[in-house]
């Protein structure tokens, strides 16, 4: 899905994630298609649908979400294209 998306703070995490789906033509989807549980943290296998605002190109691809949980709330939040690689850091802890 392009760069890496980064934030240090929940403001950020806000801003950066507010500009990336900016980019995009309503809808945007982003659909779950299985849930992978490993203690504090959870391995989401995705798939995207939308189209860009700018471009018009059409986005359908397959990827992961890696989310980690400390005291109920997200500490962590990966996106992957490649999910063997989401699947690797799951497992790399």
């Amino acid at each position: 899905m392009g760069d890496p998306i980064e934030a240090d703070s929940y403001d950020g995490f806000v801003e950066v994630m507010r500009d990336w789906l900016g980019a995009w033509e309503r809808p945007i989807t982003i659909e779950a298609e299985e849930f992978i549980p490993a203690g504090d943290r959870i391995l989401v296998f995705v798939r995207w649908l939308g189209r860009g605002k700018g471009s018009g190109a059409q986005i359908h691809a397959k990827g992961a979400h890696l989310w980690t949980f400390r005291d109920g709330l997200v500490v962590h939040y990966g996106v992957y294209r490649d999910r063997d690689e989401a699947r690797a850091a799951l497992e790399a802890g």
